[in-house]
């Protein structure tokens, strides 16, 4: 009877702190563990009177706006750490100029300016 009633008074964790990944189970960088430490100190103020003072500290202390800070809670609260992560882009790692583009461009500098109007490495 006495195991039953240890189990009622365990607590389930919440949506979100299952969401968070520990830094144990998996190494974080350094601006991610930053965002992290300053998100958890300005949820601890949440609802107290400091919370307007602290907020624009906590936006100059990661380097963004006030605008972007409420994303990045927003972000923290829904996903958990996950949510702070930047997105990677769907075209990282290719070339943003077609290949016919890139053939003239590199042939038209290494020839030079033969006898056509003045040439810069920035045209």
């Amino acid at each position: 009877m006495a195991r039953a009633t240890e189990k009622k008074n365990e607590v389930e964790p919440t949506e979100r702190e299952s969401a968070i990944v520990h830094p144990r189970s998996s190494p974080l960088s350094s601006e991610l563990q930053r965002r992290v430490e300053v998100l958890q100190q300005l949820e601890a103020c949440r609802g107290q009177p400091s919370y307007r003072i602290e907020r624009p500290r906590a936006a100059q202390a990661l380097g963004v706006s006030e605008r972007s800070l409420r994303r990045l809670q927003l972000h923290y609260r829904q996903e958990g750490i996950e949510g702070l992560k930047r997105p990677t882009r769907c075209d990282e790692g290719e070339s943003k100029v077609e290949e016919s583009w890139r053939e003239f461009i590199v042939k038209t500098y290494q020839r030079g300016n033969r006898g056509m109007r003045q040439m810069s490495r920035a045209q």
